[in-house]
């Protein structure tokens, strides 16, 4: 082989083995596209999808937002999530709190059990009018129990939330089914009772 041959074939061959080669050293990402995928056991550090089927799952941990359990006709009957406990604030660091929602055979919330800024609460609404609600917890000035009227007005209880500082504050006192707070400043709404349906 002449000299001229050996700048020709080596290159070429070394550029052979170099390309045979590449895959060994640099692993490269491969994906798979099937119709349908049928394991016994799929290990993974990570998995991606918009929806997953899955009869039976064992995990010590789950990460989610939001976890939905639905009947045979994929309603939804009990739903868990995590949310920004006001709407209209878009911040991503603000804060998020936890509720439960469940529903009835027509998919309408039932009971409702949720967190705010203040606190935790209740809430539960008939099957026939989801408009209607009775609620009972707590929220950023107090705490009470609330329905509506037949107009649809908002009533109940109201107590307000005590003030945090140094000095001592009045107590509060429940006078004719009014609450008032040291402040002479009246928070609640009167109970008025519903007239006889």
């Amino acid at each position: 082989m002449t000299e001229r041959e050996r700048w020709i074939v080596y290159p070429l061959l070394f550029l052979a083995i170099s390309i045979s080669m590449k895959d060994k050293f640099t692993p490269q990402p491969k994906t798979l596209k099937v119709d349908r995928l049928e394991a016994e056991q799929i290990k993974t550090s990570l998995l991606l999808g918009t929806r997953a089927s899955i009869n039976e799952l064992h995990a010590p941990l789950i990460h989610t937002y939001q976890i939905q359990v639905e009947d045979l006709q994929s309603n939804p009957k009990i739903v868990l999530r995590s949310f920004t406990p006001s709407a209209t604030d878009q911040d991503p660091n603000q804060k998020t709190v936890g509720g439960i929602d469940l529903f009835g055979t027509e998919s309408q919330v039932l009971l409702s059990l949720g967190g705010n800024i203040g606190g935790g609460y209740v809430v539960t609404r008939p099957t026939d009018d989801q408009n209607d609600f009775v609620a009972f917890g707590y929220d950023e000035r107090g705490s009470g129990l609330f329905w509506l009227d037949k107009q649809g007005q908002p009533k109940g209880f109201f107590r307000p939330r005590k003030e945090k500082g140094p000095e001592a504050q009045p107590t509060d006192t429940v006078e004719n089914g009014t609450v008032e707070n040291g402040a002479d400043e009246q928070l609640e709404q009167q109970a008025e009772p519903d007239d006889e349906k």
